[in-house]
């Protein structure tokens, strides 16, 4: 009686989970654990009906409909029940129910509740979890069938025992016959419980002259071993209905003693009898640091030191890993020192905390993306304004000059390397997501099957295995560009398989859910996925986190800029898609983009004509930059046009508001101090709604260039450009009637 006592105090004390004996809907007793699931002390609780832990009397009602069952049945019930904290707050809780007692009059329940509020949220947020769980339950399958084979066996096993206990039995009753308990009544007719024996007495013959009988009244002994069996039954009831696994292990030689149902159930045994001598190295992964010498340290520390508390990840019956929190305290049982270990399985809360790791880690790259290219399209824009000055001198100097004069190659070879540069400023702004898209409904199939062709007739190192989505939905890309970037792809791909290798290309159709896509910054929906993989060396995590940076590169600088794959990632952005990349060193990589299906077609832009275009139109320049002014002023002068200049927008303003009659044709910087060009624009509109504007930038079309140019502008003129450009789109523009 007192081992088991104090075993079941330790128990109490050891477990997080709030215990408690009702009786007639009356709290009977509670453990320490209440304060810290509802925010109340033992002695407020007790005494107390049940009602002040839940949320209205309409609740209380229906979970009582649900529980006094338990009372006639003498089951185990499980159930998830809302419950009010002390302080009003809303809780989920997990509770679980068993009844004590035969008698009718004394029948109790011992229900433990669980604060599992953050999991179930969890587990709301997380519907996928469900999915993977049924795939693991059929992956299980074969594996009860060989459980069920073996319990076959066992029963056989256990019949022959039979057999052998039938004989055991006859031989007792033997023994019986000779000594046995009885029960009897005194004069007063009070009943006893004697331990009687008879004894025969014999002649010299050996003829039983008479038997001799001794009782031996053990009354009390007998109802202090009925107590001390009710202990055990209610002890044993209170330990199968704890919602935590317990094992209670030998302190010297470490075997399992006992474990409650909740341990069996958490590392997939199906009897007791199975782990009855099991030590922790059958439970240990051994991966370090979850090593079975680890566990046994802390064991120790239990022993020598208190309570442990800490994480482990161990392996069950049919050897998956799941995570468990230990609590381990030392513990008496029939003199025996022991280690009462307290099992937790958060294997779900441990899965929802790695995805949110996995999800914070996504937008931290999303936003470290996002601000690399918003400081690469600002050095675009400026590195675009010194080539304009470049550019625009060069211009004017072969304006003046003939083909065959010496400074002429020299000045069409400057003009070529504004080009090269403006080039590479076109890919910072493309992986700012501020390219120029003409966009048009396209069969991505046939866009990467004659990308992929063309590739293949220059790499013949290289084997193309495809598999496309018969019917895959169309895409509204621009094709241009979504070429340009499947060839950056596979040309990366080409260079991290020296001695050859395998590109695989392939198309799907995809449902994209809002929670997987929301990093992303994009909405969930109808996708088509590409993925192109490589048979490469690969890339160890921490470069592909930087595989889409500018300028990073793995290769030596004289083979590249480190700019291709920084470009793929801005056109793919720039279509509302995404783009991944998953690789290992040693097994290749693979790229996955998402472009979002079909939405309308956009008709492509009007091409310019190549040659210088004069006129004597009045036009109002508009720059903050000095060497923009300068050097288009003097290209507009010598194509014959009258120059007004404003070097602000408050400026450009006043001026059209004063000439706007003479006034034929504004061009209009878009990024400027004070008042920007969206802005000026809005205002020259409301003095003159037929107002002719260029848009110029060092930026490109997209973003807020678009939006003003979905306001009326008619063109947009990116810097640098040419003097040809100039004049086309000015004659475009003032021509257009």
């Amino acid at each position: 009686m007192h081992g088991s006592g104090a075993l079941l105090s330790s128990i109490f004390d050891a477990v997080p989970d709030a215990i408690l004996g009702i009786r007639e809907r009356d709290i009977s007793f509670a453990n320490h654990a209440v304060a810290a699931v509802f925010g109340w002390k033992i002695e407020e609780l007790v005494g107390r009906s049940i009602r002040v832990l839940y949320r209205s009397d309409e609740e209380y009602e229906e979970i009582g409909r649900q529980f006094y069952p338990v009372l006639e049945s003498q089951r185990t019930f499980d159930a998830l029940f809302p419950c009010r904290h002390r302080s009003g707050k809303d809780i989920m809780c997990h509770v679980r129910v068993s009844r004590i007692g035969e008698d009718l009059q004394d029948k109790m329940i011992v229900a433990t509740y669980r604060d599992v509020t953050e999991q179930w949220e969890t587990d709301n947020r997380l519907k996928k979890t469900n999915e993977k769980l049924d795939r693991q339950v059929k992956a299980c399958k074969s594996g009860l069938r060989e459980a069920h084979a073996r319990v076959e066996t066992e029963i056989e096993k256990n019949r022959a025992d039979g057999e052998k206990l039938q004989r055991l039995e006859e031989q007792q009753t033997l023994i019986v016959n000779t000594a046995f308990e009885t029960t009897c009544r005194d004069y007063d007719g009070n009943s006893h419980c004697l331990d009687y024996s008879s004894k025969p007495i014999r002649d010299a013959q050996g003829h039983v002259l008479m038997v001799l009988a001794e009782g031996r009244d053990i009354t009390d002994r007998h109802e202090m071993e009925e107590i001390v069996r009710e202990s055990e039954k209610n002890y044993r009831t209170i330990f199968d209905a704890v919602n935590d696994g317990i094992f209670i292990h030998d302190l010297k030689t470490g075997e399992i003693l006992d474990v409650n149902l909740k341990a069996l159930e958490i590392f997939g045994y199906r009897s007791k009898v199975e782990v009855q001598g099991m030590t922790v190295e059958a439970f240990s992964t051994n991966e370090p640091p979850y090593t079975a010498e680890n566990a046994l340290n802390f064991i120790h520390k239990a022993a020598s030191e208190g309570p442990q508390l800490f994480s482990w990840q161990v392996k069950t019956r049919n050897g998956q890993t799941v995570w468990v929190e230990v609590s381990l305290k030392k513990a008496s049982l029939k003199k025996r020192d022991c280690i009462l270990a307290v099992v937790r399985d958060v294997t779900k809360r441990k899965r929802g905390e790695e995805e949110k790791r996995r999800l914070e880690t996504q937008i931290q790259q999303t936003l470290k993306m996002e601000a690399i290219g918003t400081l690469a399209g600002g050095i675009a824009h400026d590195f675009n304004n010194l080539l304009m000055g470049i550019q625009g001198y060069t211009s004017l100097m072969l304006m003046s000059a003939e083909p065959g004069q010496s400074c002429y190659e020299r000045l069409k070879s400057i003009e070529q390397q504004v080009l090269t540069g403006a080039d590479l400023t076109k890919q910072l702004l493309g992986f700012a997501r501020r390219g120029r898209y003409e966009v048009k409904t396209t069969d991505l199939n046939d866009l990467v099957r004659r990308t992929a062709e063309m590739f293949g007739r220059t790499k013949k190192d290289i084997h193309i295995q495809e598999k496309y989505e018969e019917i895959l939905w169309p895409v509204d890309v621009d094709p241009g560009q979504i070429e340009q970037a499947l060839l950056n792809l596979f040309v990366n791909a080409w260079q991290a398989m020296p001695g050859g290798g395998t590109l695989s290309l392939e198309t799907q159709n995809a449902i994209l859910e809002e929670d997987y896509v929301k990093p992303h910054e994009i909405h969930g929906g109808a996708y088509v996925k590409l993925s192109v993989t490589d048979t490469g060396v690969g890339m160890d995590k921490q470069t592909c986190l930087r595989i889409f940076e500018p300028f990073f590169t793995t290769k030596e600088m004289s083979r590249g800029t480190g700019l291709g794959l920084a470009y793929t990632y801005g056109i793919i952005r720039g279509h509302g898609g995404m783009i991944n990349v998953y690789s290992e060193r040693g097994h290749g990589t693979t790229f996955n983009i998402y472009l979002p299906a079909s939405g309308p077609a956009v008709s492509p832009g009007v091409k310019l004509r190549a040659e210088l275009r004069e006129g004597q139109e009045t036009i109002l320049l508009v720059d903050d930059e000095n060497i923009i002014v300068e050097v288009t002023q003097e290209i507009l002068e010598e194509l014959g046009y009258r120059v007004l200049i404003a070097r602000n927008g408050e400026e450009a303003v006043e001026i059209y508001g004063r000439d706007k009659g003479k006034i034929d044709l504004v061009i209009l910087d878009m990024i400027m101090p004070g008042i920007g060009g969206g802005e000026v624009y809005d205002r020259l509109k409301e003095m003159n709604p037929g107002v002719k504007v260029i848009l110029s930038s060092g930026y490109s079309i997209n973003g807020e260039a678009m939006d003003i140019l979905d306001r009326g502008v008619r063109v947009f003129l990116q810097k640098p450009f040419t003097a040809t450009e100039l004049s086309g789109r000015i004659r475009e523009v003032l021509d257009e009637k």
